[in-house]
């Protein structure tokens, strides 16, 4: 049976590789149907999310008309997800080194905002804006 992978887009940032579906089944709806079934049932509720494989590989069996597939997938977390953990972890820190009297308020301020705006930018990047 010559099974491939699929790669579904599933929100900006996030896609879900898809592989034991085979080639004479993958129609857009079928593709469609398997990466709800996953998205549903497989993307960890907790934890952090990095650029890369989130929770590891997974198998789960999905029903397309009177077959069953086993299928193994993997969810991927984009550079969006990376980058907004960056951009939290420096706000984070410049919050706590202006907590602690080591950095003017002011410019503590001044450059939180201008973390925001690069963060923007790089969204609207990605967006193709």
């Amino acid at each position: 049976m010559d099974n491939s992978v699929v790669r579904e887009q599933i929100g900006t940032g996030l896609e879900v590789i898809i592989e034991g579906l085979p080639q004479s089944v993958m129609t857009p709806a079928v593709q469609a149907q398997a990466a709800l079934a996953l998205v549903k049932h497989g993307i960890p509720a907790m934890g952090s999310y990095t650029a890369g494989v989130i929770g590891g590989i997974r198998y789960a069996t999905l029903k397309v008309g009177s077959q069953y597939y086993k299928l193994k997938y993997s969810f991927i977390a984009m550079r969006a997800i990376t980058a907004l953990e960056i951009f939290s972890e420096a706000t984070q820190w410049i919050e706590f080194q202006e907590s602690q009297g080591r950095v003017d308020s002011k410019l503590a301020d001044l450059t939180k905002i201008y973390l925001y705006k690069q963060l923007e930018k790089e969204q609207e990047k990605w967006l193709g804006k």
